[in-house]
């Protein structure tokens, strides 16, 4: 017996795949849940989180102000200040419809991305997909 040197592993086109999948899913997540920046009825544009607990925030806080036209909810002042705004009913649906068209936006660039993914048949073809 001598010893050989055993080749490196060379992972297989779905292994890659299957971690190239993961990278964009987290990319997903981070563009699915950022925060929003949209301008409300006081002229002001407020950061409002956007991760699903985050949602349930804001829906308990838009059926409140349904109730009495209008709530306080804690939002984005600038990047780093944070803090509570009074918003009317109408500014909720007006957050509501700009966050869930823009996260429509994320699952539909990610369901095409993983698309072109599992398409791919070799290493290179999956290197050359970039976000």
């Amino acid at each position: 017996g001598s010893l050989k040197e055993r080749p490196p592993y060379v992972p297989s086109i779905e292994e890659l795949q299957e971690a190239k999948l993961n990278e964009a899913g987290a990319e997903f997540a981070k563009r699915r849940d950022a925060i929003r920046w949209v301008q409300v009825s006081d002229g002001n544009a407020y950061g409002f989180d956007c991760a699903s607990e985050d949602i349930t925030n804001f829906m308990a806080a838009w059926k409140a102000a349904e109730v009495d036209g209008h709530t306080g909810y804690k939002v984005w002042f600038t990047e780093t200040t944070k803090g509570l705004v009074v918003l009317q009913e109408a500014d909720f649906k007006t957050v509501f419809d700009f966050v869930r068209n823009s996260q429509l936006e994320a699952y539909a660039w990610y369901e095409e991305l993983s698309a072109r993914i599992r398409a791919t048949e070799t290493a290179e073809e999956l290197d050359a997909i970039t976000w």
